[in-house]
C-alpha cells in the first residue's frame, strides 16, 4: 500500500529567536556622560537627537496563525532643550484590520526616563495609565505613550517588540528620522525559503553592511494517510534552514527638514523596504507572492464595497430624467453639482464604501469613498463613461509603480471620458467638474476599468495663472498705480476660498498689506467660479514730491520678486502641485522733465524645456513697457536638479527687483 504524505510547512515551529547576537546598546545601560551631553556634536542646533536605535528582525511561527515575523526595537533620545519635550511621547501604527483575524500586535513594551540629580541617576519608569490605543480607522490601530518627567538634559529609551502576521511586507526600517540620528542598527534574518526584493531608498545609505549564513531549524506537523481511508499518523519533524543573518549600520545621519515645495515627507527619509517575491518549500514548487496591478484591478471590480457598488446609482433616476437633450459634459457637470450640495463630507478619507446607493444618498453625509462612489455610480447611469481613480493624498506618500498594496491609497475621485478629453471630479472638494483639491494633486493615481487598470497623471492639467496688468503716471504730486489682477485656475480656487473666508474687508486689509510704501483704496472683487476667474482692481498712490533722481520698482504684484529656496544644497525633491504661469505687464509714463533708464532684457531657460523667465524693457515715445513672463511647465524636479532651480529663481527674483532709474533733465 502506499503512503501519502502532507507536509504542513505552514505549521512551522522556530527554535527559537535569534537575538543572542550582541547588541550596540542596552536598554537601562544609561551613563552618566550621556546625560550631561548637551549638543549634538553632527548637528549643533538641534534640540534634541536620537543617540540610538537599534531594530532586530527574526520570524517565528504560531500553532494558530503560521508563519510570522517578530521585530524588537530599542530607542534611546535625548532631550537638550524643553521646547523638544514632546519627542518623548511615542505613537506605533499597527496593520489591524477590523474584519479577519490576520493582524500586528505589540507583545512587549517597556520605558523609562533619566534624569541626573547631582550624581544620582533616577529613573521614572511608564506606568499602564500613560498607555493609549487608539483605532484610526477599519485597518490602523494606534499605539500612544508618554514617557514621564521630562525636561531638559532628560534621556527616554524605551523598548518594543511587534509580531505581525503580514510577513508579505516586513516592517520598513527608517535609518533617518526628523531628528539627528547618532547610530541606526538594524539585524534581520531570513531564512532561505522566503525570496524578498529588499530596496535601500533615500540619500544616506549605511556605512556597514554585513552578511553572513545562520543556521536555524523549525520543527513542522506531518500527517500520513495509509491508502485510501487509511490510519492517519501524525508526528512532528525538523526543518533546517540556511538563513541570511544581514547588519547595516548607519551613523551620524542628519534630520529631515522641511523645505519649499516639499511633498510626502514620508517618502523622504532613508530606509529599508521590503517586499516578499516568491516562497519555495522544501519539495515545492515555487510560489510567487508579489502581486501585480492586473490582479489588484480585478479584486477591486469584485469587491462588494468598491466594483459591485458602482451598479447602484438608480436612486438617481429622477435627477436623470431631467436632463434629456444636454450634452454629456452638461450632464455631467449638473449631476456633479446636484451630489456635490446634496452631501455633506465628514473630512475622512477611504477608497472604499460599503452604502454606496440609496442608504448614502439618505445619509447625506459620508467620507470620501461614500460621496465619490456615489458620484460615479450616477454619472453611469447616466450613460457617461466614468471610472473610479484611487490615489495617495499629498502626504501620504507615493504608490508604488509596479507591486500594488491597499494601505499605499487612501482615496477615489472620478474620472469621466467625454469626447476623448479625461475630466476628474471630486464631490468632497467643492470645486467645479473638473478640478482637483490640491491634496490629491500627488503623482498618479489608478484608473480602475471594467478591462483592466491604468495610470494616470493627477496633475496632468493643473495650472496655477496669473496675469496683471499695471499702469503707473505721475499726476499733481502723486504716483499713481492702477492694477488689474486676473488669477485663473489654482490662482483663482485660492483667492475664492480666501476671499469667502475673510470677507471683502478684510481681504483688502490683506491685500493692502502687501503694499507698505502705497496708499491702497478702490478695490474691487469679481470671480466665475464655474469658469475658475476671479479678477481683481485696486488703484495705488504715493507722494511724487519731484525728487533729482526716481528709483521706480514696476513690478509691484504678481510676480517672484523672493527666491524661494535658501539653501546651498537639498536632499528631497521638489513636488510643484501645478505648472505656473506668472504675466506681468507693467506700462510707465515717463513724467515731464525725466529721463529714463531701463532695466537690460532677460532670457533664463530651465533645462529639458521645464520652463522659462523672459523679461523685457522698451521705451517708445512718452511711455515704458515692462514685461515679466514665467512659464514654469515641470511640475517635479529631482535633488540634483535643486541647484538650477534655485539658480532660475534667484535671476527671476533679481530681474524682477531691478528698478526704473528716473533722473531729472
Amino acid at each position: 500500500m502506499k503512503t501519502k504524505i502532507l507536509l504542513c510547512l505552514f505549521i512551522l515551529l522556530a527554535s527559537g529567536h535569534l537575538f543572542a547576537q550582541k547588541a550596540p546598546f542596552k536598554f537601562g545601560k544609561v551613563t552618566e556622560d550621556e546625560l550631561l551631553l548637551d549638543k549634538c556634536d553632527f548637528f549643533p542646533e538641534a534640540n534634541s537627537m536620537i543617540l540610538g536605535e537599534f531594530g532586530e528582525l527574526d520570524f517565528l511561527y504560531s500553532s494558530q496563525k503560521g508563519w510570522q515575523y517578530h521585530i524588537k526595537v530599542l530607542v534611546r533620545k535625548k532631550i537638550f532643550k524643553n521646547t523638544d519635550k514632546d519627542v518623548a511621547n511615542i505613537s506605533l501604527e499597527l496593520y489591524e484590520p477590523s474584519v479577519g483575524s490576520n493582524k500586528e500586535e505589540i507583545t512587549s513594551l517597556k520605558a523609562v526616563t533619566y534624569n541626573l540629580e547631582g550624581k544620582e541617576i533616577t529613573k521614572s519608569k511608564l506606568t499602564n495609565s500613560e498607555k493609549f490605543e487608539t483605532r484610526i480607522n477599519d485597518y490602523w490601530v494606534k499605539v500612544s505613550f508618554a514617557l514621564p518627567d521630562v525636561r531638559e538634559g532628560s534621556i527616554v529609551e524605551y523598548e518594543y517588540s511587534i509580531v505581525s502576521d503580514y510577513i508579505s511586507n516586513l516592517k520598513t526600517w527608517h535609518f533617518q528620522k526628523n531628528l539627528p540620528v547618532a547610530h541606526s542598527e538594524f539585524r534581520f534574518t531570513i531564512p532561505e525559503f522566503f525570496m524578498y526584493q529588499k530596496n535601500m531608498v533615500g540619500y544616506y545609505h549605511p556605512t556597514e553592511i554585513e552578511e553572513r549564513d545562520t543556521d536555524e531549524s523549525f520543527s513542522y506537523q506531518w500527517t500520513s494517510i495509509q491508502g485510501t481511508g487509511g490510519k492517519i499518523e501524525r508526528g512532528t519533524a525538523t526543518l533546517p534552514s540556511r538563513s541570511t543573518t544581514t547588519t547595516m549600520i548607519s551613523k551620524n545621519i542628519l534630520p529631515i527638514e522641511d523645505e519649499p515645495f516639499m511633498n510626502n515627507k514620508a517618502d523622504i527619509p532613508s530606509r529599508l523596504e521590503f517586499q516578499l517575491m516568491s516562497i519555495q518549500m522544501p519539495h515545492q514548487p515555487m510560489e510567487y507572492v508579489a502581486g501585480t496591478y492586473e490582479k489588484f484591478a480585478t479584486e477591486l471590480r469584485d469587491r462588494q464595497d468598491f466594483g459591485q457598488a458602482l451598479k447602484k446609482g438608480n436612486f438617481a433616476k429622477d435627477e436623470i430624467s431631467k436632463l434629456s437633450g444636454k450634452s454629456d459634459l452638461e450632464k455631467a457637470s449638473t449631476l456633479y453639482a446636484w451630489l456635490s450640495n446634496h452631501f455633506s463630507w465628514n473630512d475622512s478619507y477611504s477608497f472604499v464604501s460599503d452604502k454606496v446607493g440609496r442608504q448614502a444618498y439618505n445619509e447625506a453625509k459620508g467620507n470620501v469613498g461614500d460621496i465619490n462612489l456615489a458620484l460615479i455610480a450616477v454619472l453611469k447611469e447616466a450613460g457617461l463613461n466614468a471610472e473610479p481613480i484611487i490615489l495617495s493624498t499629498r502626504g501620504h506618500g507615493t504608490v508604488h509603480p509596479i507591486y500594488p498594496s491597499y494601505s499605499d491609497f487612501n482615496y477615489v475621485i472620478a474620472g469621466v471620458i467625454i469626447d476623448n478629453t479625461m475630466y476628474f471630479a471630486d464631490a468632497t472638494s467643492g470645486y467645479s467638474f473638473g478640478k482637483l483639491p490640491v491634496r490629491c494633486l500627488n503623482g498618479n493615481g489608478l484608473l480602475v476599468t471594467q478591462n483592466g487598470s491604468r495610470w494616470v497623471d493627477l496633475k496632468s492639467n493643473a495650472q496655477h495663472s496669473t496675469i496683471v496688468t499695471t499702469k503707473i503716471s505721475f499726476e499733481n504730486d502723486q504716483m499713481k498705480s492702477l492694477l488689474d489682477v486676473r488669477n485663473e485656475d489654482y490662482s483663482a480656487i485660492f483667492s475664492h476660498a480666501e476671499f469667502k473666508k475673510e470677507g471683502n474687508t478684510s481681504y483688502a486689509d490683506k491685500l493692502s498689506a502687501s503694499f507698505p510704501e502705497w496708499s491702497f483704496e478702490n478695490f474691487e472683487y469679481d470671480e466665475d467660479n464655474t469658469s475658475n476667474l476671479v479678477n481683481m482692481k485696486m488703484e495705488l498712490s504715493q507722494d511724487f514730491n519731484g525728487e533729482n533722481i526716481i528709483y521706480l520698482n514696476p513690478i509691484l504684484h504678481g510676480a517672484f520678486t523672493e527666491n524661494p529656496f535658501k539653501r546651498e544644497t537639498r536632499f528631497s525633491p521638489i513636488d510643484l502641485e501645478y505648472s505656473i504661469v506668472k504675466r506681468v505687464v507693467v506700462t510707465v509714463e515717463v513724467p515731464e522733465g525725466y529721463e529714463p533708464e531701463l532695466p537690460q532684457p532677460s532670457i533664463v531657460k530651465l533645462g529639458n524645456n521645464g520652463g522659462q523667465f523672459i523679461y523685457s524693457a522698451s521705451r517708445l515715445g512718452n511711455n515704458i513697457t515692462i514685461v515679466s513672463n514665467l512659464q514654469l511647465k515641470q511640475k517635479d524636479f529631482s535633488a540634483e536638479e535643486y541647484p538650477h532651480l534655485k539658480q532660475f529663481f534667484q535671476l527671476m527674483a533679481d530681474k524682477n527687483n531691478e528698478a526704473i532709474v528716473l533722473k531729472k533733465l
